[in-house]
């Protein structure tokens, strides 16, 4: 069991929040990227317990990030909105066996929905540099304009590293937005992943992982270069 405090709290968006903990006891915590703790949630019987992805770097032993969405009556979602700086929290860990491929291939593929952004935004941090001669594509889904986060981050990434590229893609996006519609799914096709040696990772919503991977089986796409969590 750890114990953690928050630090501090970053709201993205009304339904995106990402806590940032420090350590207490014990004082490091290792994983690897692509890992996830369990959250102890407190409840008038016993604790409940809820898995998320690590965010940051697997090169910080002493602090860590979480994502969550909101989900309405969820019991982790009203725990994390009622947490203040300074509140601490319980978990164990780390779990999972969802790792970057070593050697990666030339071409690298994210795929990921709402908080499943969580899992690609640790192995961009902890790995980046190992990545940066890769051709790497990073397509994010959402629902609409006003669930917009982590731009500022993927930008700079974009501007250091000029093989990376990133879109949202928003299954509900206004009139106005000049984006990607759809589903990230919907998006793949352009990439060549037939001629040109590619890794998928999939993560957050159970229904895009299933018709990705269908897609791809469907085109003759090699499956052990396929890898997938679902955060359902």
């Amino acid at each position: 069991m750890y114990r953690a405090r928050v630090e501090r709290i970053v709201d993205h968006t009304k339904n995106f929040r990402e806590l940032f903990l420090h350590l207490l006891e014990p004082t490091e915590f290792s994983f690897r990227a692509g890992q996830f703790l369990t959250l102890h949630v407190p409840t008038a019987s016993k604790p409940a317990l809820r898995a998320y992805s690590i965010a940051s770097s697997d090169q910080d032993r002493t602090s860590l990030q979480l994502i969550f969405k909101y989900v309405p009556k969820g019991v982790a979602s009203d725990f994390a909105w009622q947490l203040k700086a300074n509140d601490e929290i319980n978990f164990t860990g780390p779990f999972g066996k969802v790792f970057l491929k070593e050697p990666s291939s030339q071409q690298i593929v994210f795929l990921c929905t709402g908080s499943g952004v969580a899992q690609h935004i640790c192995f961009l941090r902890s790995h980046f540099n190992l990545l940066a001669e890769k051709d790497i594509f990073f397509f994010m889904g959402l629902f609409d304009e006003a669930e917009l986060y982590y731009e500022a981050e993927l930008k700079e990434i974009q501007k250091k590293y000029p093989k990376f590229k990133f879109a949202y893609v928003l299954s509900q996006a206004s009139d106005s937005w000049r984006g990607l519609r759809g589903y990230v799914q919907d998006h793949i096709e352009s990439l060549n992943y037939l001629k040109i040696p590619t890794d998928f990772y999939l993560c957050g919503n159970g229904m895009m992982i299933k018709q990705t991977r269908e897609l791809l089986a469907a085109a003759g796409f090699e499956t052990s270069h396929i890898t997938y969590e679902a955060f359902d």
